[in-house]
């Protein structure tokens, strides 16, 4: 798992995360320089969930907590393609 944050400085992120106990990395992007072109985020959070060949598998635009996102990864993980995906 890797948090990605954007439009705040490395300093503001990494306050946050030692704040909430983030137990990832957590990198900064505060111009969205980046990410911006390949992944443009217009919603907060968002969370994108990536296979192990590098496909997009499931984006979910809402807040969610460790139950829910390790569900998520674990679907993204367990399905043969992306239509198995709901």
């Amino acid at each position: 798992m890797l948090g990605v944050s954007l439009r705040e400085t490395p300093i503001d992120a990494a306050s946050y995360a030692a704040r909430n106990g983030a137990a990832f990395l957590v990198l900064s992007d505060p111009d969205e320089r980046n990410t911006g072109a390949a992944y443009p985020i217009y919603n907060f959070p968002t969370h994108i969930f990536i296979d192990a060949d590098g496909i997009i598998r499931a984006i979910i635009l809402e807040d969610m907590d460790t139950d829910q996102a390790f569900a998520a990864a674990q679907t993204v993980l367990a399905a043969p393609d992306f239509a198995a995906f709901p």
